[in-house]
């Protein structure tokens, strides 16, 4: 399939650029909930609203700047796919 890993590492890379830049932020007026589809949502997915709108710019480099800082918490260890749960 590929002839060498660099040659997967950019396919991949390409892949996800394409797929961020396809990628819309929606915004929810009635619980501000900020997320991203590649098509028009028919509902907020936080609340179930259905008056949605795309997000403005201010509320795009929000949902950016939130989606950095977590991404360096999973890359510090600080969230982790199992919950944890008191002893």
């Amino acid at each position: 399939m590929f002839k060498t890993f660099e040659h997967a590492f950019d396919s991949l890379v390409l892949f996800m650029m394409k797929r961020r830049l396809l990628m819309k932020t929606y915004a929810c007026p009635k619980c501000r909930y900020l997320f991203q589809y590649s098509h028009s949502p028919g509902a907020c997915p936080d609340c179930g609203a259905r008056s949605i709108r795309k997000a403005t710019v201010e509320e795009i480099r929000e949902y950016r700047r939130i989606q950095k800082i977590l991404e360096e918490d999973i890359r510090m260890g600080l969230w982790s796919d199992t919950p944890c749960v008191p002893i």
